[in-house]
């Protein structure tokens, strides 16, 4: 089940010192970058950012400007007026499967101290966002609506005992149910989803049920 780790415990960047953060190409530093809901931690990003546009505004959407944080070899752009990250989400189109983006709450929190318990919480969170996100990536690179509707039954089989199964119309109905398990599901079965998908051969329901 993904970590919910309480906000309170850490001390965040405010505005006015989010203004003097490090970026750049040689000198740009890391930061944690952390997804906020109902008071708790449920995301978390080392991310390094390219570059501080606190001056910058892109198209009127950052009236006080904006960080570009590079994460996963993309750009998660953090607007600093709101306080929210831009991140990738999952769309559909008929059958086809694309990258989309929406804002979540996030903060940029001061690091904790290296062996700290607070240290090691952040860490962790990092690692299940990642397999996370390496899950959705392999699904929207297959481009196959059918192949999220098998992964999204495995997933369910791991934590329900009896899963709903897919109508093959409701896409929207489908996208939450699979987001819901990613939210639930322990990290091995995760794990073991992410493997499955870097398979040559994953690509037909028969490989995709004998390797489950």
């Amino acid at each position: 089940m993904r970590i919910r780790v309480p906000v309170k415990h850490y001390e965040s960047f405010n505005k006015s010192e989010i203004r003097y953060l490090n970026g750049g190409k040689l000198h740009g530093e890391y930061y944690f970058v952390v997804q906020v809901i109902d008071g708790h931690i449920t995301g978390a990003y080392y991310a390094k950012l390219r570059n501080n546009l606190q001056s910058q505004r892109k198209n009127s959407s950052y009236p006080a400007g904006y960080l570009p944080f590079l994460i996963n070899g993309q750009e998660y752009n953090f607007d600093i007026e709101t306080s929210q990250l831009e991140i990738p989400e999952i769309f559909s189109y008929k059958t086809q499967l694309f990258w989309t983006t929406k804002r979540i709450n996030a903060l940029i929190i001061k690091s904790p101290a290296f062996e700290s318990g607070k240290r090691r919480l952040l860490n962790r969170v990092i690692v299940r966002t990642e397999l996370e996100q390496s899950v959705r990536q392999k699904i929207v690179h297959t481009k196959n609506y059918e192949n999220l509707e098998i992964i999204t039954a495995l997933l369910q089989e791991t934590w329900e005992k009896n899963p709903r199964p897919s109508d093959g119309v409701d896409t929207k109905g489908l996208l939450q149910r699979f987001e819901s398990s990613l939210d639930v599901c322990d990290e091995q079965a995760l794990r073991n989803i992410a493997d499955l998908l870097s398979m040559d051969h994953l690509l037909t329901p028969a490989a995709l049920t004998k390797s489950a």
